[in-house]
């Protein structure tokens, strides 16, 4: 299932991205890629722990498509994050290592915005929620949360909000 976002952009929807994991490891397992499969098996079975543990404080759905999309980024920052050090401390085969997975895991996550389109869907989504002071971030993030999720990275979006809201940013009404 596919959320329409307007000028081509369009999210898709978390049983897609469960199914694509899916089908993801019945691909490696067939090409016998073990970084890969153990990789999906270890994403397939954080999901299962997670939306056991949901059910378990209540929620008969199991985990949200939000608490998804932040595993999975969560994810690639951490594979992103080991890369780097890895690579620092000479050890090549583990940041190559991790940046396979790196690959993988973005694989199953909606292509992101580019910088400029993330800029003009922030000046968008400040004109809609009529934010106007950093008091109003809270709003302005959750627009964006809500049309972008999988699409852009919050945490460097939310400081883009702060200069925004801070520094009164000339924003055409």
């Amino acid at each position: 299932m596919k959320i329409e976002l307007g000028q081509g952009r369009e999210v898709i929807a978390m049983q897609s991205i469960r199914f694509k994991i899916d089908e993801h490891l019945k691909r490696a397992e067939g090409a016998s890629d073990g970084v890969r499969t153990s990789l999906l098996r270890l994403v397939a079975t954080a999901l299962r722990d997670k939306d056991n543990s949901a059910r378990l404080a209540g929620n008969p759905d199991g985990i949200s498509d939000v608490e998804i999309m932040d595993f999975l980024e969560t994810m690639v920052r951490q594979r992103g994050k080991s890369a780097v050090e890895y690579d620092e401390h000479g050890q090549v085969d583990l940041a190559n290592r991790e940046r396979v997975e790196l690959e993988v895991l973005q694989d199953l996550l909606p292509q992101k915005l580019q910088d400029n389109e993330v800029e003009s869907v922030i000046k968008s989504a400040i004109r809609s929620t009529q934010a106007t002071e950093i008091r109003h971030r809270g709003k302005v993030l959750s627009e964006l949360r809500s049309k972008y999720l999988g699409q852009i990275d919050f945490v460097a979006t939310g400081k883009a909000v702060d200069e925004f809201l801070l520094n009164g940013n000339e924003i055409s009404r």
